[in-house]
């Protein structure tokens, strides 16, 4: 017939129609009937190194678990990393505000070095000795002003020298010793002070001297605070 059956169409190509023999493969392969479906092992369970049989559920659990400790490992490694960094950091602000602060101190230290080696090669400061000196100062001015007036036939009264006069010429470590002596002196009786503002707004003050007498003058507390 003109239309091929399936028998020939399909099945006589792969042997179909030719018995077992003809083909010669059941001694080397066997026949498709021959061969189980069950190769006779368990599909539960699976083998490992060593020989050893795990149970799938075994083997799924016990897989988990090492996930579950792998990832507990990796979070503790993270977190020790995490802790060694930020000791470093801690470590190194500290030492960079430290090496900046040092090195501040150094050059303070630096330029205070001079200063202190000048004030060291300077007399003592004794505030008897300077409290002598300015009364005696206060004094010499004082008496050439109520002389000058004097001679101008203005009344004579109470000199009252300005401090800048006091101490004119006087490098400044003498002016602030000078100052303290007068104001440790005001505070004793034996000079008044009264400010005033110059011409150019600038503000002084004058020095009047009450007693030159230094005998009722405790000078124990003062030496004192200087030893």
């Amino acid at each position: 017939s003109t239309q091929s059956t399936w028998e020939e169409t399909i099945v006589e190509p792969f042997g179909g129609g030719l018995d077992d023999d003809e083909w010669g493969l059941d001694d080397v392969v066997g026949t498709w009937g021959e061969h189980s479906m069950d190769e006779g092992g368990d599909d539960n369970q699976w083998e490992g190194k060593g020989g050893k049989k795990f149970h799938n559920r075994d083997a799924q659990m016990e897989g988990a678990q090492l996930m579950q400790l792998d990832f507990r490992m990796n979070q503790q490694y993270l977190e020790l990393c995490r802790k060694h960094v930020k000791h470093y950091l801690t470590r190194a602000n500290k030492y960079a505000r430290e090496s900046t602060l040092s090195k501040r101190v150094a050059d303070w230290t630096e330029r205070l070095k001079p200063v202190l080696r000048k004030e060291q090669r300077r007399v003592k400061f004794n505030i008897k000795q300077y409290s002598k000196k300015i009364i005696s100062r206060v004094d010499q001015i004082g008496q050439y002003d109520t002389e000058a007036r004097a001679r101008q036939g203005e009344a004579a009264a109470a000199p009252e020298v300005n401090f800048a006069h006091v101490m004119n010429g006087a490098p400044k470590y003498e002016v602030c010793r000078a100052f303290l002596t007068t104001l440790f002196l005001t505070n004793q009786g034996n000079f008044d002070l009264e400010m005033v503002e110059e011409e150019d707004g600038f503000k002084s003050f004058n020095v009047q001297l009450l007693k030159g007498d230094l005998t009722k003058v405790d000078f124990a507390d003062e030496q004192a605070n200087q030893a």
